[in-house]
């Protein structure tokens, strides 16, 4: 007959099993949480399109690449449809986060067909993992803001 405390350490390894098989979770200082995050970065950001999403990236004066998600329910009805989006993006951005360089990145969607339907996960995996190695192999000035590009006209001052 098992003891009592056999029961009670045998399921605290277990446990301990369960919580090192899941999968970290993205820390919020890697997320964009704020509005002015987002518009920051969609209105300087330069664009990576993709068949079935667009990252709008810009330069962070961080060290830390950064993350966010605006998955329009024009493009994906269902909210299981975003939700797995958002997953798929989020294990994309974890996989090869150490390898991004100091950046923020918006993810949105794009359709093309009238219908609203969400792609196969294989296929938005390999497309994600294809726009981030995009990232990894850009050069650093790629990633210059639209607003730094913009050079100021001086003109002389009226005597």
């Amino acid at each position: 007959m098992p003891h009592v405390g056999d029961v009670v350490q045998r399921s605290a390894s277990e446990a301990a099993t369960t919580l090192s098989q899941r999968p970290a979770s993205l820390p919020r200082h890697r997320k964009l949480l704020k509005p002015f995050e987002f518009s920051s970065v969609l209105k300087d950001g330069k664009r990576y399109p993709g068949k079935f999403i667009v990252l709008v990236v810009r330069q962070f004066p961080g060290r830390l690449a950064r993350l966010g998600l605006a998955i329009a329910k024009k493009h994906a009805k269902l909210a299981r449809d975003r939700n797995q989006i958002k997953r798929i993006a989020r294990e994309s951005f974890r996989a090869l986060r150490l390898t991004l360089p100091p950046v923020e990145i918006v993810v949105l969607t794009r359709s093309r067909e009238k219908k609203a339907v969400a792609p196969d996960r294989h296929l938005l995996r390999s497309e994600f993992d294809l726009l981030f190695s995009k990232l990894i192999s850009a050069p650093k000035a790629t990633f210059t803001p639209r607003s730094a590009l913009t050079t100021r006209i001086e003109t002389p001052p009226n005597e």
